[in-house]
């Protein structure tokens, strides 16, 4: 179960635009830069949904294949319809405690191999349909 953040998002008018792969609230757009692994050569922006009560969230994952600190391989994942976000953001619900189902891609990006700044959006897996076979409706 991830933390509430109540403390910051009780102080704020406007709901969180994402949540990061701890489940920390963000209010400024996604960018990779914003996520907690600065050595991550993949990000994913994706949407998951709570297994209770249906409400689905913007989150993010990152990977960081290059040094293999992640072994999770975000393509592959997409791929595989096999992304891990793990319990939703804290929303007060049962569903709190139980996995997400991952949902849809908003976007992947990858950082430049030479530079290992420049960050770009991989075009070919925008919108893809990320929900594993577990999760469909028979």
């Amino acid at each position: 179960m991830k933390a509430s953040y109540q403390d910051i998002t009780s102080r704020i008018n406007v709901p969180p635009i994402w949540w990061d792969s701890n489940g920390v609230p963000r209010y400024s757009p996604f960018h990779p830069h914003l996520l907690p692994n600065i050595y991550a050569d993949q990000a994913l922006h994706f949407t998951v949904k709570c297994q209770d009560c249906g409400r689905e969230f913007a989150v993010a994952a990152q990977s960081d294949v290059q040094s293999q600190k992640d072994r999770d391989d975000l393509v592959q994942g997409i791929y595989d319809r096999k992304v891990y976000y793990g319990d939703p953001p804290s929303h007060g619900c049962v569903g709190d405690s139980m996995m997400s189902v991952p949902v849809k891609v908003i976007n992947l990006w990858m950082r430049d191999e030479r530079r290992r700044i420049q960050w770009g959006i991989v075009p070919v897996f925008q919108s893809r349909d990320l929900i594993p076979d577990w999760a469909k409706e028979s």
